[in-house]
């Protein structure tokens, strides 16, 4: 079962109920299930009191190309 949790992100749910040697809707049962626990769990962080944050601005970088002199 960890192993089945563990690789959730990384192999289909078919590789890995090959893998385990379980049937297809076993897995997709425990995946499910798995998936509904977290987004249980997962709640919005409620902000509270004074809160501070300041504004970033990141370039992309330049646009076109850079003209070289050929002296």
């Amino acid at each position: 079962m960890f192993y089945i949790i563990l690789n959730l992100d990384k192999k289909s749910i078919k590789r890995l109920a090959d893998e385990s040697g379980h049937k297809w809707d076993s897995v997709y049962r425990l995946a499910q299930e798995f998936r509904e626990c977290l987004v249980d769990e997962a709640k919005d962080p409620v902000l509270s009191g004074e809160i501070e944050f300041d504004e970033m601005y990141q370039s992309a970088g330049t646009k076109g190309l850079k003209k070289t002199s050929e002296n």
